[in-house]
């Protein structure tokens, strides 16, 4: 088997995401990150997979689209394209808080 030169990588754009040899927490920062919130990986699979999920089609006019049509877009596409559903739960995360930043002394 031939390695890939983008293994483990993902390209998220508007409209789709590609990725080769993508592990779920990868996907779960990234669908975080296109839908603007924290998603967390709970799948328990510790595999690799590729990634081809579009959301808009590319022959679709680049028009604005609304915020809730887009996040319900790609919800729809993740569930038909990829069979994976995201479940709206509550939480903590780990978040780092920042006191105080100093510019260095002189040594």
């Amino acid at each position: 088997m031939e390695a890939s030169l983008f293994e483990g990588d993902i390209v998220v754009t508007d409209r789709f995401m590609r990725g080769n040899r993508v592990p779920t927490s990868l996907l779960a920062k990234n669908l975080g990150l296109v839908l603007d919130t924290d998603v967390v990986d709970s799948t328990g699979y510790d595999g690799f997979f590729n990634v081809s999920l579009q959301w808009i089609p590319f022959d679709a006019p680049t028009q604005q689209r609304d915020d809730i049509e887009l996040k319900s877009q790609l919800i729809t596409a993740l569930r038909d394209q990829l069979g994976l559903k995201l479940v709206s739960s509550r939480g903590s995360i780990q978040v780092v808080k920042v006191d105080e930043v100093r510019m260095p002394s002189a040594n």
